[in-house]
């Protein structure tokens, strides 16, 4: 099961752990080592290491969002359980939800990864993902409901062909 494989995968592998706000540069390497440790680790489909970056980066503007900074929550991903580790929203603090907060960076890439590949809300995500072939539009429709923002899409896609083009001159 993948929640098995989170756990072991966060325990097993040396976390990445940042005691200040990584380059860009950093962060989006870093991101790629959580996530092919995981795809090796897990044995579930191949999860692209461009769209764990660009979501990433998106969601907390490159790292430098207080709920990156402070609960390595690269993701935006929320918890109702109030009982797990989270920050509250400034001016939302009597909200009955937080967002999640994770002890390093592999874990926050690792629960991202859980909820796109286990939740029913991201089966059509799963669907295209195991074609192996496929357009990141194609792809990004999956994840329609990840964000409210109907420009989520064209936004991510855009970052994307960002990433891309920064690990395509790193690694040549």
């Amino acid at each position: 099961m993948i929640k098995e494989a989170l756990v072991s995968f966060c325990l097993t592998f040396a976390p990445v752990e940042h005691t200040s706000v990584p380059s860009e540069h950093q962060l989006i390497f870093d991101i790629a080592k959580c996530v092919k440790q995981y795809n090796e680790y897990s044995n579930t489909l191949d999860f692209p290491v461009v769209l764990a970056a660009a979501q990433a980066m998106h969601e907390s503007n490159w790292g430098l969002s207080r709920f990156a900074r402070e609960g390595n929550n690269y993701y935006g991903i929320k918890t109702w359980d109030l009982t797990r580790p989270h920050i509250k929203v400034q001016g939302q603090e009597d909200a009955n939800f937080g967002m999640r907060a994770y002890p390093n960076l592999c874990f926050s890439v690792a629960d991202y990864m859980e909820l796109l590949l286990t939740s029913k809300t991201y089966t059509y995500f799963r669907e295209v993902l195991s074609r192996g072939e496929y357009t990141w539009e194609e792809l990004l429709e999956g994840l329609d409901d990840y964000a409210t923002d109907v420009e989520y899409r064209a936004k991510v896609i855009k970052m994307i062909y960002k990433i891309q083009e920064i690990m395509d001159l790193a690694y040549g």
